[in-house]
């Protein structure tokens, strides 16, 4: 098992890229998972100035993009499109001896194509019962509470970790929406959680960043030599 932090932040009306600056440079996390980016080349000088590695689903500095920010490097990266400006970026991360995948989610669009971009969501082959599952952290902007508390597969699929109903993120000025939420599934463990809402955090963006240090359990089942080796081998016969 491995500790890490994680963060998780809309960049969604980013105003002072120094608070933005500030607050990445105070909690030091391993992984960071950026929504609604407008500008990549703030993005890159964060990277540069304190060591990641930049991934990215927008290489045109388009708006709303979604970035990732690594102190590893990943073994895999690709996006997802759910339309109407909707989409997810999945991460495969290798930390000692444990695997881990992080999808990066960003749901747009009017309120009730949200229904649809769930389903696309769901039916990635990552969450399909005949797929060998690591460990999923499902971080990002929802937009909603309504269609993803609400649905059943959903739910019976992930837990939700942050934040708790009664702790906003958005408006960073009075933040009582839970917009920006974390999601996961088995074989982590939170240990704990925090909502920056320092002077620098509420003023860099409208939304407030999530913190996470979570324990990460290997789920690989493994099976002994003495296990397998139960009988002896014997020679076959030739049946000619």
């Amino acid at each position: 098992m491995t500790t890490i932090r994680i963060m998780s932040y809309n960049l969604q009306g980013c105003r002072d890229s120094s608070a933005l600056c500030h607050t990445i440079q105070y909690w030091q996390a391993d992984l960071i998972t950026l929504q609604n980016v407008t500008s990549l080349s703030v993005c890159r000088r964060l990277a540069t100035q304190f060591g990641y590695s930049l991934y990215t689903n927008n290489q045109e500095n388009q708006s709303g993009g979604l970035v990732l920010l690594s102190k590893r490097s990943i073994k895999i990266s690709r996006t997802y499109d759910f339309e109407y400006g909707a989409g997810c970026m999945y991460s495969e991360h290798t930390n000692g001896e444990c695997r881990f995948n992080v999808l990066n989610v960003a749901m747009k669009g009017a309120f009730f194509k949200r229904p649809e971009q769930i389903r696309k969501l769901l039916s990635l082959d990552l969450f399909q019962t005949h797929s060998l599952q690591f460990p999923s952290l499902i971080l990002g902007d929802f937009f909603d509470s309504i269609w993803v508390s609400g649905h059943y597969q959903f739910q019976d699929k992930f837990t939700r970790l942050s934040p708790t109903f009664l702790r906003g993120t958005y408006p960073s000025y009075f933040p009582i929406l839970s917009r920006d939420r974390v999601y996961a599934t088995d074989h982590i463990k939170l240990l704990a959680i925090h909502i920056d809402r320092s002077g620098p955090a509420r003023k860099a963006t409208i939304h407030l960043p999530i913190v996470l240090d979570v324990e990460i359990l290997d789920n690989r089942v493994s099976l002994s030599v003495e296990d397998s080796l139960q009988s002896r081998m014997e020679i076959a016969t030739d049946p000619l």
